[in-house]
């Protein structure tokens, strides 16, 4: 009898394992079973650099004007001591420059080109309008001088603008020029 006991044992023992695995199985396929769940996260990182969850709740930039100038030619009547500028500014960005401003210095110099003193010889400001985006304007500019100037540079640069940036502002070395 003790090995159909062992038998008997054996058998119920296979019998409930099969029942086991039926209903495990059962319940996995039907999805009774939990799954693990893989989420998703995506994050999106701004021109700012700010992190967000979505690209809608990015700051929106203002297109700016990005504007710069040059002196094309500028003289001086030696009878009349009148100066004519003639400034080349330019618009690289994608939107107008309104309102633009401009400065233009005389500075006495010696033989060599430097300043002979401390403070620009003349200082003449002229209101040019707007520039267009992606354009170069030139502006004549004419002022009277006390002085006749042996030896003299002139500099012209924007100093004011709606809707733009100066691209001389960006540049450490210029921040005085515009307090």
């Amino acid at each position: 009898m003790g090995v159909l006991k062992t038998i008997g044992i054996v058998l119920v023992t296979i019998f409930l394992i099969s029942i086991i695995v039926s209903a495990v199985w059962s319940f996995y396929i039907t999805g009774l079973v939990i799954k693990p769940q893989i989420e998703t996260i995506t994050k999106y990182q701004c021109s700012n650099g700010q992190i967000v969850d979505s690209l809608d709740l990015c700051p929106t930039i203002q297109e700016k004007a990005l504007i710069d100038s040059e002196v094309v030619e500028w003289v001086q009547d030696p009878y009349t001591a009148e100066v004519f500028y003639s400034v080349g500014l330019f618009n690289y960005g994608y939107t107008e420059a309104r309102n633009v401003e401009i400065k233009c210095e005389v500075w006495a110099t010696d033989e060599e080109g430097y300043h002979l003193y401390e403070n620009p010889s003349l200082i003449t400001t002229k209101k040019v309008g707007n520039i267009a985006s992606t354009t170069f304007k030139t502006v004549d500019i004419y002022d009277d001088a006390t002085t006749i100037w042996d030896d003299a540079v002139a500099l012209c640069y924007p100093i004011s603008c709606e809707n733009c940036e100066i691209i001389l502002k960006r540049i450490p070395e210029y921040q005085g020029w515009f307090e």
